[in-house]
C-alpha cells in the first residue's frame, strides 16, 4: 500500500476513534490487553479504559486485539521493507541491519486470529458487535499512538 495510502487511511481510523473516545467520557473499569495473535512473535501489553457504552468486554477485547494487531503489523512490515531498501543502498550497512532486526522483532505474529466479526451479531440496543466495533476503533488510536512512539 503506498504511504500516501496508508496515511490517509490512518488518519482517517484515527478521526473515528478520537470522535469515538471523546462522545464517552466515563468507562467501566481498565483492561490490560495482552497475549496477540498466535503467541510467536512480539507482545506488547496495552492499558485501555474500557468505555461505557461497551456491553461485551470479550467482544471489545477481540475487536480491539484484531485491529491492533492488523495496524501494528502492517507499520511494522512497511519499516521492514523500508529497512531493506535502505540496506542495500547504504554506505552504513550495519546500522540498517540492527534497524531491521529490531524492526522485525516487533512483528506481532497474526495466523488464524483475524476476521471475528462475523462471531458477533448485530442487536437492538447493545450488542456484542457494537462492543467490538468500540474495540477495533480504541485500537486504531492506540496502536497509531504506539506507532509514532516508536518512531521517536
Amino acid at each position: 500500500m503506498p504511504k500516501k495510502v496508508l496515511l490517509m487511511t490512518l488518519m482517517f481510523y484515527a478521526t473515528i476513534a478520537v470522535s469515538f473516545a471523546q462522545g464517552s467520557s466515563s468507562s467501566l473499569h481498565t483492561l490490560i490487553i495482552e497475549h496477540f495473535g498466535d503467541g510467536t512473535g512480539y507482545q506488547p501489553k496495552v492499558k485501555v479504559d474500557l468505555p461505557a457504552n461497551v456491553c461485551d468486554e470479550r467482544a471489545f477485547e477481540k475487536g480491539f486485539k484484531d485491529v491492533y494487531l492488523q495496524e501494528w503489523d502492517q507499520f511494522i512490515t512497511n519499516r521492514i521493507q523500508d529497512t531493506q531498501l535502505l540496506l542495500k543502498k547504504s554506505a552504513q550497512p550495519q546500522q540498517q541491519k540492527k534497524r531491521l532486526a529490531y524492526y522485525q522483532d516487533h512483528l506481532i505474529g497474526a495466523k488464524g486470529s483475524m476476521g471475528s466479526e462475523k462471531d458477533y451479531h448485530i442487536m437492538p440496543n447493545c450488542s456484542p458487535f457494537d462492543s467490538y466495533q468500540a474495540g477495533q476503533d480504541l485500537a486504531m488510536q492506540l496502536a497509531v499512538a504506539a506507532e509514532k512512539s516508536l518512531e521517536q
